[in-house]
């Protein structure tokens, strides 16, 4: 499971607890979470050859992948270029990176500051000012924020910077992956029409909005989520009778 920009391991445990059935790999990127901060840039393949190594670490063959938002960049690159160790893809809330339909500017703005989680811990009523619909800004008021451990400054810029010009579009028509893109059909920051084109380009894509959610679609509409991801993957038993 990967995740999204500027976000640590325990933002999403609450949704990881919820698959209890399943077991669940994360990492923090460098500089966000209990990582160290990165020394040099990275990119978003290089991001998803640490996925790739983790299953090694672990002996593990073959895997469902999900990726939220930045991390739906990385989960998508897996499995592209690590595909042999890809069984589904799941991505939420991104698009195939350039071309794009564009966020709100002023939104945008904001999320290419490394300091604007910690300004917003410090000052919660200010979400109300990033211009997010009604269920983001519920969400980052709400215990979202108690579970965030805030990013390091180059971690965070090294993350934002891995996503600036990447680009899945020419090698999607070749994914031979099931994949579900689910999205908001409220995104102020990845519009739905990314995720149109995202799985417009996969082939046999299947394409899920959730009416009234936003960008921060996995906490906001988490029971709709988990029943459209359990969905797509079946059981444990469906996929080790795949698998054999």
């Amino acid at each position: 499971m990967f995740n999204g920009i500027g976000m640590n391991m325990e933002v999403l445990a609450p949704l990881a607890a919820q698959l209890a059935e399943r077991p669940v790999l994360m990492f923090d990127a460098p500089g966000i979470g209990d990582s160290p901060e990165p020394l040099v840039p990275y990119t978003v393949g290089m991001a998803a050859a640490w996925g790739a190594q983790l299953l090694d670490r672990f002996a593990i063959e073959k895997a469902d992948v999900l990726g939220f938002s930045w991390g739906g960049a990385i989960a998508q690159q897996m499995a592209i270029r690590h595909g042999r160790k890809v069984n589904r893809l799941v991505v939420a809330a991104i698009g195939p990176g350039l071309p794009m339909a564009p966020g709100k500017p002023a939104i945008l703005t904001h999320l290419a500051d490394p300091h604007w989680l910690r300004d917003l811990r410090e000052h919660p009523k200010r979400v109300a000012f990033l211009g997010l619909g009604g269920s983001d800004r519920a969400v980052l008021t709400g215990a979202f924020l108690k579970r965030l451990k805030l990013p390091g400054t180059r971690g965070y810029l090294y993350q934002f910077g891995a996503l600036c010009g990447w680009s899945s579009a020419l090698a999607l028509p070749f994914l031979n992956k099931p994949t579900l893109v689910v999205m908001g059909e409220d995104d102020q920051i990845v519009p739905l029409a990314n995720g149109r084109l995202l799985a417009a380009l996969i082939p046999g894509a299947r394409l899920e909005a959730i009416s009234g959610a936003g960008h921060l679609l996995m906490f906001s509409h988490q029971p709709e989520f988990l029943r459209l991801l359990r969905e797509f993957l079946g059981s444990d038993k469906e996929l080790h009778k795949r698998a054999a």
